[in-house]
């Protein structure tokens, strides 16, 4: 048990563990199953829990009773297994693997080689555009391997964890993610730093920055606010556009890998399912506002509640 939640004995015994490892949102339901076992009622399920370190893993929890001469319950044996590799590993791209990632990178990065060495001067004007369909396909079926090699490597990495300067990190993202020619409105506040893993943070926010930027690319005037807040104490971020957005049943599957919902826009379904990974791992929150072509909303946490 220790060892699962990343405790030592004297952390544990004598403390209100329930406070120390189960999130907020889930104490209720998590207080509720522990009545019925105290009274003597058989549990089976799978939860959540935040370990010591403040990533959030999943444990699998049986119980059983034990009952005394008089046939009344007085004591229970639980057993508790954490499952959180198996349950990413069903999550996770299923059909893909990180094997056959890296295996589909070198022919493509052949290909690409052997495109890019072909001189457009060379062709007629209908071969130009034969040449160019094929490197945006490669390049597009690149992008998706390093996705689908980052997603898988989210699921089994410890992150190390630093003091990280946002600031810095979401200025540098917006000049590189910039559009040519952008007549938008832009507008980043001072965001606080945060105890997190750099390059994980940069990978979080360059993905929600270049949504923002591709989703309301399509609008006359583009709007795009990254902020923060504090409420109860913790820190929120949040990437904020006036793009297309999302009705209430796609919502329901923002977070699910290769799932995409505009045709218009390219992409692989994989950006922000690497966020949710990436927020899992630090053991924070993300939640999601939008309605359609009104915008989206993403806010976050980067630390446990």
């Amino acid at each position: 048990y220790c060892t699962i939640l990343g405790y030592s004995e004297e952390e544990l015994v004598g403390s209100v563990v329930v406070e120390m490892i189960i999130p907020i949102e889930k104490r209720a339901v998590f207080l509720e199953r522990l009545k019925n076992r105290k009274q003597g009622i058989q549990e089976d399920y799978q939860t959540e829990v935040i370990r010591k370190d403040g990533e959030k893993i999943i444990i699998d929890i049986k119980s059983n009773a034990l009952f005394n001469e008089k046939g009344a319950s007085d004591a229970y044996v639980v057993s508790i297994t954490d499952i959180t590799d198996e349950i990413r590993k069903i999550e996770d791209i299923k059909a893909f693997s990180s094997i056959a990632a890296h295996d589909l990178n070198s022919p493509i990065n052949k290909i690409l080689t052997v495109v890019d060495l072909v001189d457009p001067n060379s062709l007629n004007e209908e071969n130009k555009e034969f040449l160019q369909m094929v490197r945006t396909t490669i390049v597009s079926m690149k992008t998706l391997t390093q996705d689908l090699l980052a997603f898988s490597r989210l699921g089994t990495q410890a992150l190390e964890k630093s003091n990280v300067n946002i600031n810095e990190i979401v200025q540098d993202i917006c000049k590189q993610q910039l559009p040519p020619n952008f007549t938008g409105q832009l507008s980043i506040q001072n965001l606080p730093d945060a105890k997190a893993n750099e390059g994980a943070v940069k990978q979080l926010f360059n993905n929600l920055i270049s949504n923002a930027f591709k989703y309301s690319s399509k609008k006359t005037v583009p709007e795009i606010e990254i902020g923060s807040y504090t409420k109860e104490g913790q820190t929120y971020y949040f990437v904020k556009d006036n793009g297309v957005g999302l009705n209430e049943e796609q919502m329901k599957t923002l977070f699910t890998p290769f799932k995409r919902y505009h045709s218009k826009f390219e992409g692989n379904g994989l950006g922000l399912a690497i966020v949710k990974r990436i927020i899992d791992k630090h053991g924070g929150n993300i939640f999601a506002e939008s309605d359609t072509d009104k915008g989206l909303t993403l806010s976050f946490t980067l630390s446990p509640s």
